[in-house]
């Protein structure tokens, strides 16, 4: 009885179709007291509401994850410019290599191990102790460690950012439950309530209600046409769907 969305829209896709359809609902003045849809909307647009905070929560988790990535990528760096330095068959360099490599095993590659909190405390360590006035001219003598440092302090900065950004989020949600938990009740609220509704008031009252059900069924079918747009693409390999909380 009527089109219904697609279960393997993904959660934008949902949320946004969501979105349209409660943007639907308060246009259409004449229904504004028919208690079912009240009722049902009153429900959708809450839920979308957490849905679209979830989404925001799970990026976070994400845009965490990246930025934990390229600080690990920046300690893996530095420590093979630390190896390479020490390979050096000049022998000044070489000295130089492995007095940096004494400051830099007290943490060494396990480091990147470590819990995001942990880790931060380490590389906070670890910048402070490269900072000491004894390694200063050391550094700048050796090409490429200056950029390695500054490349650990910036993306420690960023993973700050992201963490803090990601704390803020959090604390603003008081429901708990994933994007993608939430997927599944905003699929039974439009195919399994709002559509067989609107289809059937759609023949009781066509007068007033035909406008609305079928603008809900072109809304569904514009977000499933995209869906299909993009499932085609996906499997000819020119749109690779990301795992993050968007998919």
């Amino acid at each position: 009885m009527g089109i219904k969305l697609l279960q393997k829209a993904r959660i934008t896709e949902v949320d946004d179709t969501s979105d349209r359809l409660v943007a639907l609902f308060k246009s259409e003045t004449a229904l504004a007291e028919d208690a079912f849809l009240k009722s049902l909307f009153t429900e959708m647009e809450t839920l979308s509401a957490n849905l679209t905070e979830a989404i925001k929560r799970d990026k976070g988790v994400s845009e965490l994850e990246k930025a934990d990535k390229v600080r690990n990528n920046a300690i893996r760096t530095f420590s093979k410019v630390i190896e390479g330095y020490r390979a050096m068959p000049i022998a000044t360099v070489k000295q130089k290599g492995e007095r940096l490599h004494k400051v830099f095993s007290k943490y060494g590659l396990r480091l990147i191990q470590k819990n995001y909190t942990d880790k931060s405390s380490y590389i906070a360590a670890l910048l402070k102790d490269l900072q000491s006035p004894d390694l200063t001219t050391l550094i700048a003598e050796l090409k490429g460690v200056t950029e390695c440092i500054d490349g650990i302090r910036q993306a420690q900065e960023a993973f700050n950012t992201h963490r803090v950004g990601y704390e803020k989020t959090l604390a603003h949600n008081v429901k708990q439950d994933s994007a993608t938990q939430m997927k599944a009740p905003m699929l039974t609220l439009i195919n399994e309530k709002l559509v067989p509704y609107a289809t059937t008031m759609k023949m009781v009252d066509a007068t007033k209600y035909r406008h609305f059900a079928d603008t809900v069924t072109q809304i569904i079918t514009d977000t499933n046409t995209a869906i299909k747009v993009r499932s085609t693409r996906s499997a000819k390999g020119k749109d690779t769907p990301t795992t993050s909380a968007k998919s």
